[in-house]
């Protein structure tokens, strides 16, 4: 179905013959049927991304709200017109990915939290067929130092 050449479906014509007296051009020993078979698409891929691995380097202070990337997915079920929805795994728990596949900051990072400077999300594209299929992209976000800690001492001196 996704091959636009065979959409259409496909018309062609059935003859037979009894192999009676004159055979082929007997019409009394022969027959034809028009036949038409148009074909129905049922959900056989699932979404395809572009860009299936993809690496981002930020600085740790990054306001919230900033788009990251876009990682979208495409599906040639109905006509390549079948929706897809996304999901995101991980990330730090900071990240989010909207009806279009664009990765946005919606918490803030940091590099010296328990977390630490490189991560990975998983962007799950899932189509709207039945039964849905979908397919994974990773994004991997490594944070670069800013200076945004204030020195302090470990152990306070006092000086007689």
């Amino acid at each position: 179905y996704e091959d636009p050449r065979m959409r259409e479906g496909f018309n062609f014509t059935l003859q037979v013959t009894d192999r009676g007296r004159g055979g082929w051009s007997d019409s009394r020993h022969t027959d034809e049927a028009s036949i038409v078979v148009r074909l129905q698409d049922v959900n056989d891929n699932a979404p395809v991304f572009a860009n299936p691995h993809v690496n981002l380097t930020v600085p740790e202070d990054m306001s919230t709200g900033t788009l990251l990337t876009t990682i979208a997915a495409t599906d040639a079920d109905m006509g390549g017109q079948q929706g897809v929805d996304y999901r995101l795994v991980g990330g730090w728990g900071a990240l989010r990915v909207d009806r279009g596949g664009e990765v946005v900051l919606w918490r803030p990072l940091d590099r010296e939290g328990e977390v630490g400077a490189v991560g990975k999300a998983l962007i799950v594209a899932e189509d709207r067929g039945r039964p849905p299929l979908s397919a994974t992209a990773t994004l991997t976000l490594t944070l670069t130092d800013v200076n945004d800690t204030p020195p302090r001492l470990l152990v306070s001196v006092k000086t007689h």
